[in-house]
């Protein structure tokens, strides 16, 4: 996503002279994220069903620059096929076979280096702790947030463009682009979302898809929106 215009373009708007003091979502807001996320979800796509470590590091390295209704076709076959690290390194030409219309095959190295890592390493377990899962190949901040979040069921923000774009609108405050990775991103999603013990997956999900499905980056459909009623980029639209 390109970095927050200067003006009302692209679904953004221009930032405040002052950061803004806002009151995070409440309970009730949350609640009715919930209601609509139960609703309109995409609670189809596979990776979200009988979730574990494994099978959401899996979805992370599938859809690495790969739309996800392209994943989702072959998702399930792989994660039935490949239970384990060394599944996949005993079947390396099953594996090649299954994701290779992925665009996948500049990756085959550094997913069988990854899972070697993890044999020998890790005694085949998916390391638990940030800083060991960021030094596996290609893992880095989203995915290892993704995997403690959802696949070890650990309350924690998905840091990325998506949940920042809601963060940004909800409170009128914006970090640069070069900012996403520092301590300023967590501190605006406190701002927007509370603290970061209260963020389940499933609230995770709701984000994530509020940002596919409404509060997109260009042309966002504020009228159906269920923060409709906190959020400061609605008022300043006057909508």
């Amino acid at each position: 996503m390109k970095d927050f215009d200067s003006n009302r373009t692209n679904g953004q708007i221009a930032p405040d002279e002052n950061t803004q003091a806002v009151v995070p979502v409440s309970e009730n807001g949350w609640i009715k994220l919930q209601k609509w996320y139960q609703e309109n979800g995409r609670h189809n796509l596979p990776w979200r069903k009988n979730r574990s470590a494994w099978s959401m590091l899996l979805a992370e390295v599938l859809l690495r620059r790969t739309r996800a209704d392209t994943v989702a076709r072959v998702y399930p076959e792989i994660v039935q096929k490949f239970t384990d690290a060394k599944s996949v390194l005993d079947h390396k030409d099953k594996w090649i076979q299954l994701t290779s219309e992925l665009g996948f095959p500049s990756r085959f190295d550094q997913f069988f280096l990854l899972c070697e890592i993890i044999l020998t390493e890790y005694d085949g377990k998916i390391p638990v702790e940030s800083k060991e899962l960021m030094s596996l190949p290609g893992i880095g901040h989203y995915s290892s947030d993704a995997i403690r979040c959802f696949g070890l069921n650990e309350n924690r923000f998905i840091v990325d463009t998506n949940t920042l774009r809601i963060a940004s609108r909800i409170t009128g405050n914006i970090i640069r682009q070069e900012q996403h990775r520092s301590t300023m991103a967590r501190k605006l999603l406190e701002q927007a979302f509370g603290p970061e013990n209260k963020i389940t997956a499933e609230r995770n999900f709701a984000l994530l898809d509020l940002a596919a499905l409404i509060c997109t980056n260009s042309n966002p459909d504020c009228a159906v929106c269920p923060l409709f009623g906190v959020c400061e980029y609605r008022k300043k639209l006057n909508i």
